[in-house]
């Protein structure tokens, strides 16, 4: 991958999204934070991220909502970012309705730390790349 790695966060707790965001600036990663579901899609379109990271509790539009956009892409390249749930929702049948959209992992905010954020967030980049270089 050229140049810095861009991030979109779509994410309407403002306080929780500057602190993921300053988090990945410290990493070397260029962050872009959406604070609903259209802007997100809109940003989708204008950045071309490598990685989104996407909220299910959104306003206008549901974080569901925007995953099965992504997947609905006409381009394929966006159609095909990955995409990692980070939500304060629990319920296991969410989790197999954003799986059965195609993601790449499912966090809840109660329940990570800030190191294991980067690690899930490092290890989706390390399977894009590889992908990418077959």
């Amino acid at each position: 991958m050229e140049g810095k790695i861009k991030i979109l966060m779509v994410e309407d707790d403002s306080f929780f999204a500057q602190l993921c965001s300053r988090m990945l600036g410290e990493e070397g990663f260029s962050v872009f934070v959406a604070i609903d579901g259209e802007e997100g899609l809109a940003m989708l379109e204008k950045e071309e991220p490598d990685l989104v990271i996407l909220d299910l509790f959104l306003p206008t539009m549901n974080g569901q909502e925007v995953l099965r956009q992504i997947r609905e892409n006409p381009n394929p390249k966006l159609a095909k970012t990955p995409v990692m749930i980070v939500t304060n929702l629990v319920q296991e049948d969410e989790r197999e309705k954003c799986e059965a959209l195609g993601i790449e992992n499912y966090l809840v905010k109660a329940s990570i730390s800030a190191d294991i954020f980067l690690v899930k967030i490092k290890e989706i980049l390390n399977r894009k790349k590889v992908a990418q270089d077959y």
